[in-house]
């Protein structure tokens, strides 16, 4: 190898060791949800989740089919001892699949009627 490969080839290399280094190929970290989610558990308190010891009430509102978007979403807000997100959303929106236990999306229709039950998640 002549020297002039050499001299390429070892900035290279401090190049990859630093990657490395650095954590590159390190394992995904767990998203910001996940780590709200860990919080509540551990330490049993965070701002707008679940409390330990404060049991949830309903996970879902049936009886809301029908009503407005608005009245459903006051009911829920009214009715549910820890604080949600709640969220109005088109009956044919696409939304994450992933299950959120501090979230309710109320599906509507073009008349902004309730069209599926809301439901924790």
């Amino acid at each position: 190898m002549s020297s002039c490969c050499r001299r390429a080839a070892i900035p290279l290399l401090l190049l990859v060791v630093l990657y490395l280094s650095a954590g590159a190929l390190s394992k995904p970290t767990i998203n910001s949800f996940d780590s709200k989610l860990q919080s509540v558990v551990n330490q049993g308190q965070t701002e707008g989740a679940i409390q330990q010891g404060e049991p949830m009430s309903k996970t879902s509102w049936p009886e809301l089919m029908g009503a407005t978007g608005l009245q459903a979403k006051s009911v829920i807000e009214t009715e549910s001892p820890n604080k949600l997100s709640i969220f109005i959303v088109p009956e044919d929106a696409i939304v994450t699949m992933d299950y959120n236990p501090l979230r309710v999306r109320i599906y509507v229709n073009k008349e902004a009627k309730v069209v599926r039950p809301p439901m924790v998640g």
